[in-house]
This record gives structure tokens, sequence and C-alpha cells, in this order.
């Protein structure tokens, strides 16, 4: 007898924030909230997952953001006839890229203020250093990336056929796509949702 041993997973970006509408960089700031848009994306997105799959275990990233698009998922799925999602395990290495001091920012200004790293950030990012040249985001992105992966397949792997949902951010989940699917950091660039 041959088992079905594939497992799937759904990853997830937070709906749209006010950071994003501002054209701010987020990182790991935990300031930024969902706006009325983004509310919208993640309740449409509820009812999408609702009609389609039955999601047994669920994993979100600690910032407010994807609680946020978290609890309104799970509101649309509820909305439609679907007990909505199960409660989530917080794992703290599904924060989004630590941008240290552009946090905050518009990304005009960073462009202006800083266009050497921002031009690195856009064509290497890989290369790019903050804090004085000390710290390396993009890989540190990369690290938790196979570490949270390492983590939920684990945890999967228990549940061969169940679904797994995963709620976090643009920069993290690029990263563990490309852990999944055994690609090299340096095909990775950086779209614009993550900063």
């Amino acid at each position: 007898m041959i088992e079905n041993t594939s497992r799937r997973f759904i990853i997830a970006r937070h709906g749209e924030t006010d950071f994003n509408r501002e054209r701010r960089v987020q990182g790991t700031s935990n300031d930024s909230v969902l706006t009325d848009k983004g509310i919208s994306q993640a309740t449409a997105l509820g009812v999408y997952i609702s009609k389609r799959d039955r999601i047994t275990r669920t994993f979100c990233s600690p910032l407010r953001r994807c609680r946020q698009t978290y609890a309104e998922i799970s509101g649309g799925g509820a909305a439609n006839d679907n007990p909505g999602l199960p409660e989530p395990t917080i794992l703290e290495n599904l924060k989004e890229i630590e941008l240290k001091e552009w946090q905050g920012r518009l990304r005009n200004d960073i462009i202006i203020e800083d266009k050497t790293n921002w031009d690195i950030f856009k064509a290497n990012p890989c290369s790019l250093r903050l804090q004085n040249g000390t710290f390396a985001p993009v890989l540190d992105c990369f690290e938790r990336a196979i570490s949270n992966w390492d983590v939920i397949r684990s945890d999967a792997a228990s549940n061969s056929a169940d679904v797994t949902f995963i709620m976090c951010h643009g920069a993290i989940g690029q990263c563990m796509l490309l852990q999944a699917l055994g690609l090299k950091k340096g095909v990775w660039q950086i779209p614009s949702i993550c900063t």
C-alpha cells in the first residue's frame, strides 16, 4: 500500500498597512496597523481559503499587522460557515526583515539620505550592511527562514496530509519559499512590498 505523504503549506503576507500606504519602511517595527483595504484583503483571503482548504496547523508572526490579518482571515472563514483558523503558534522568527535605522522612515527620504545603501539593497540585497556595516539584514532574514522552515516542516511531519497556514511578511515569506524550493540566496530580489 502506498500512502500519500504530500504536505501542503500556504504562506501569506499581511494585508495593506498604513506604512505601506505611506510608503514607509516597516521592517520589524510594530507600529503599523491594517488599513481598511488591508482588512478587506484579509477577509477576502479568509473566504477564499475556507472554500478550498481545511487548515489544521497555523503559524503567525508576532507583529501586530500579521496578528490583525490573521484575525480577519479567521473571521472571513467563520463568516463562510467555516470554523475559521485554529489558534496560531506564534514564531518570533517569522518577523519581517530587520531594517534597523530605516524602519519607520519614508522610502523617498532613505533614497535621498542613504542612496548608496538603498541602491545596494535594490541591486544586490545580500550585500547590504546596516548599522555602520555591522549587520546584514538579508542574510539574517535567510537564516531565520531556514530556522522557520525546519520548525514548521517538523511540526507538519506528524500530520502529513494536513494543510499548514503561515501568516508572515513579504521578505521572510519569500526567503522561506526559496528555502522550500531549494534555491539559493543570490536569486532573491527585494520586491517593493518588502520595503
